[in-house]
């Protein structure tokens, strides 16, 4: 049997892409392509950065992490955390996500790129509890 991982990544938003219409192509493309890689996940936005659960097999997950440190629309590919994991946390989703409202983003700290596991286990809590969490803005974008 294949083993499962969860990574989670964050990375700055390169300028030009942070628009809507960018970030449903970005969507788009990552719920096709996960679900033929048994690829679920959660994607966080705040127009400034990326902040991403990802779970599946290791080396969909490795490749997948190649990909994006490599993709120009994130800088700062910073990886927060890999592990085994025993079952899946977002397994509905190919690819859920979030967009902050600029009211959240007022108490969330500045560079996602310097967060460490229990600031990100923190912040993933207040999506999944908060306004139904990121299951109503899964299509809001």
């Amino acid at each position: 049997m294949t083993e499962l991982m969860s990574l989670i990544y964050a990375s700055k938003v390169t300028p030009g892409f942070q628009d809507s219409l960018e970030i449903n192509r970005i969507l788009k493309t990552a719920r096709k392509n996960n679900e033929a890689k048994q690829i679920t996940g959660l994607l966080l936005c705040n127009l400034h950065y990326f902040l991403q659960v990802l779970e599946g097999p290791k080396s969909e997950l490795t490749n997948l992490y190649q990909t994006i440190a490599q993709d120009s629309r994130h800088q700062d590919v910073t990886k927060i955390s890999e592990s085994k994991v025993a079952s899946r946390q977002f397994s509905d989703w190919q690819m859920g996500f979030y967009l902050f409202s600029p009211q959240e983003q007022e108490t969330l700290p500045r560079d996602w790129t310097q967060l460490d596991f229990a600031q990100v286990q923190t912040i993933f809590t207040h999506v999944l509890h908060s306004h139904q969490g990121a299951n109503n803005s899964f299509y809001s974008l």
